[in-house]
C-alpha cells in the first residue's frame, strides 16, 4: 500500500520508496531541527483551515486511515456539508489524505486544496494534488479544480492582528497538474511493482538525494563511502559526485590531475591524500593584522512563515538574541548577552543594547556573513539605526573565512560550519551537553515562546536554555580563534 508520502519519495527516488515501505528503520531519525519543522507545518495547516469556518475536520489519525475513509464517505454524500478538511481516501492501493475539499455550490463536484507554507508553487506541489486527485477521482468524486493555498510575501501584519485573507493566497493549478495526470497512474503501478518486489533497488547517488526533499535514508545509502570520498572536498555537489562516481571515481585519490579545482580543493585533497593538516605561510600576520579587544558576536533570529510583530511580513527575518564574548589581549574574557522578551518587535532593542556592547576600538569576528546581512536588513528597515550600523562593519572580521583560508584538516569533511570545524579544533568541546544544539530549534522555541506554546512554569528553562546555546556558540568561536593562534605561533616558530 502507498501512501501520498510515498508516492512523492518514490517519485523522487524508487529505492527511497522501497526502503520506506520494507526497512523504514534504515532512516535516519529526524533531529530536533527537523521535529520543529514538522511540528510548524502541522500549525500552519491548521492555521490555514480557520479561513473556512464552517470546515468539518476529519481527525482520525494517519494509522486509522479506514476511519478517516469511512467518515468521508458519509460527509461527502450529505449536501449540507460544504468543506472538509482531511478528507481520507484509498484508491489504486494508495492512501490519501485532502487538505482542503470544497464542494461547488449546489452540486457533487469538488474543488482540492493543498495548503503548503511556501511563497510560490513548485513542481513537487503540482505532483502532490496530482496523486490526490488521480486517487479521488478512482473513488468516484468529481474534482473541478486543484489549487494551493500559498503565502502572500507582500502581506503585512497591521496592529490589529493576522489577516488571513490577506496571508493566504490561492492559486488555481489545475492546467500544471492535468499535464501530470497521464503519468501519474503509471508511476503508482511502478511503484507498487518496486516496493513488493523484494529487492531494494540500485539507484546512484545524485541531485535527487536533496531535492525536492532531503532524503532520510542518505547515510545509509552512503555508508560504504570511503573516508576519503569525492563527496568531502569542499565544493563538490552531488551532480559532480555522481559524475565522478559513474566513472568510477569514489575516493580523493582516484581524481585526475586533469579535473578542474580551485586552490581550496586541491589544498583538501593533498590534506586527504596525506593525512597532514594544511596551515597557511600567511596565518601569522592575517592574526597579526586583527586588533585586540576581540568581541565574538553570534545572533539567533526567527523567520516565522506567520508575521510575528506589526509592521512585519511572512519569513522576514527577526533577530531577538545575541551573545558576545569579549577576549582581551591580556587574556582576559568577559561575556555579555541579551535575549529579548518576546512580546514586541524586538530589533531595536537588539541593535541598541549589541552596539552598545561592542562600542570602542577592536575587531568584531562573526561567523560567516550572517551577523553582517542581519545588521544591514535592520539599518535598511531602521532609519535611525543605519548610521549607527554602518560604521561596525569595517571592524568585521570573518572567522569563518580565516579558517577556510588558513587551516584544513581531512576530518573535516569539506565542511566549515562551526559545528563541523569544532570538534576538529578543539577536540571534546562541544554542544551535547545543552537542551538546545542548533539555531534552527533556538528559532523555533523562540516562535513557541512568542505564540504562547510554552506553559508558564516552563518559559524560564527555556529562556536559560537558549542563553546556554547562543553563549556557547561565541565560546566556540573563541576557542577556535585560540587554536589559530596557536597555530601561528607553531608557523614563525
Amino acid at each position: 500500500m502507498l501512501s501520498k508520502s510515498k508516492f512523492i519519495g518514490g517519485w523522487q527516488c524508487e529505492k527511497r520508496a522501497y526502503l520506506t515501505a520494507n526497512d523504514p528503520k534504515l532512516a535516519t531519525p529526524p533531529d530536533a531541527a527537523t521535529r520543529a519543522r514538522f511540528a510548524a507545518g502541522t500549525r500552519f495547516g491548521e492555521l490555514a483551515r480557520t479561513s473556512w469556518p464552517n470546515g468539518i475536520l476529519i481527525s482520525s489519525p494517519a494509522f486509522r486511515h479506514d476511519d478517516a475513509v469511512h467518515k468521508t464517505k458519509k460527509l461527502l454524500k450529505d449536501p449540507n456539508i460544504e468543506v472538509i478538511f482531511e478528507a481520507g481516501f484509498t484508491a489504486l492501493d494508495t492512501r490519501v489524505r485532502a487538505d482542503v475539499m470544497i464542494r461547488k455550490s449546489g452540486c457533487d463536484t469538488w474543488d482540492l486544496v493543498e495548503v503548503k507554507s511556501s511563497t510560490s508553487p513548485k513542481l513537487v506541489h503540482d505532483m502532490d494534488l496530482a496523486i490526490q486527485r488521480v486517487v479521488l477521482e478512482a473513488s468516484g468524486v468529481n474534482i473541478e479544480s486543484t489549487k494551493l493555498m500559498l503565502i502572500d510575501t507582500t502581506y503585512v501584519r497591521s496592529n490589529g492582528g493576522l489577516d488571513l485573507a490577506e496571508l493566504f493566497k490561492i492559486i488555481d493549478r489545475t492546467a500544471e497538474v492535468s499535464i501530470l495526470m497521464p503519468d501519474i497512474s503509471p508511476l503508482v503501478d511502478r511503484l507498487h511493482e518496486v516496493v513488493d518486489s523484494g529487492t531494494e533497488p540500485t539507484v546512484p547517488i545524485g541531485p535527487h538525494c536533496a531535492e525536492p526533499y532531503g532524503c532520510d535514508f542518505f547515510a545509509y545509502c552512503t555508508s560504504d563511502r570511503p573516508e576519503n570520498w569525492v563527496m568531502y572536498v569542499p565544493g563538490f555537489g552531488l551532480s559532480r559526485v555522481q559524475k565522478l562516481e559513474a566513472t568510477g571515481v569514489v575516493a580523493t585519490d582516484q581524481i585526475s590531475s586533469d579535473e578542474h579545482l580551485n586552490e581550496l580543493q586541491k589544498r583538501a585533497i593533498e590534506s586527504s591524500k596525506s593525512g597532514d593538516i594544511w596551515i597557511s605561510e600567511d596565518i601569522s600576520t592575517t592574526i597579526a593584522n586583527i586588533a585586540f579587544p576581540l568581541r565574538f558576536i553570534d545572533f539567533e533570529a526567527a523567520s516565522p512563515v506567520v508575521p510575528l510583530y506589526a509592521s512585519t511580513r511572512p519569513y522576514e527575518r527577526i533577530p531577538f538574541q545575541w551573545s558576545c564574548h569579549t577576549l582581551h589581549d591580556d587574556g582576559r574574557l568577559e561575556h555579555a548577552e541579551y535575549l529579548a522578551e518576546g512580546d514586541d518587535d524586538p530589533r531595536v532593542e537588539f541593535t541598541e543594547t549589541l552596539l552598545s556592547e561592542i562600542e570602542g576600538p577592536g575587531s568584531v569576528l562573526v561567523y560567516s556573513p550572517y551577523e553582517a546581512t542581519t545588521l544591514k536588513m535592520i539599518g535598511e528597515r531602521f532609519e535611525d539605526l543605519q548610521t549607527l550600523v554602518d560604521p561596525v562593519f569595517s571592524r568585521f572580521v570573518d572567522l569563518m573565512g580565516l579558517v577556510k583560508s588558513n587551516y584544513y584538516h581531512r576530518d573535516l569533511k569539506g565542511s566549515f560550519s562551526i559545528k563541523d570545524v569544532l570538534p576538529v579544533m578543539v577536540p571534546g568541546f562541544d554542544y551535547s551537553d545543552l537542551a538546545i544544539q542548533e539555531g534552527e530549534t533556538a528559532a523555533s522555541r523562540f516562535v513557541d515562546l512568542v505564540e504562547g506554546r510554552v506553559e508558564a512554569g516552563d518559559t524560564g528553562q527555556l529562556r536559560s536554555n537558549l542563553l546556554a546555546y547562543c553563549e556557547r556558540d561565541t565560546e566556540a568561536m573563541v576557542k577556535i580563534w585560540q587554536h589559530l593562534e596557536l597555530l601561528a605561533q607553531k608557523i614563525q616558530a
